[in-house]
């Protein structure tokens, strides 16, 4: 399980980069993940994202 984490996160952290670490970069990398089927919190996203 923790290799999934790991993956998740590092997903999370590419999409803001991709994005320019734009604010509205958390409803997308939410949007992004369930479509790759993951379920993930706004709150874990934007811990990753300060």
């Amino acid at each position: 399980m923790n290799k999934k984490i790991t993956k998740i996160t590092k997903r999370i952290v590419e999409i803001h980069e991709e994005s320019g670490k734009h604010y509205g970069a958390r409803q997308k990398s939410i949007i992004s993940l369930k479509e790759e089927g993951y379920k993930v919190s706004l709150k874990r996203v934007q811990r990753l994202m300060q």
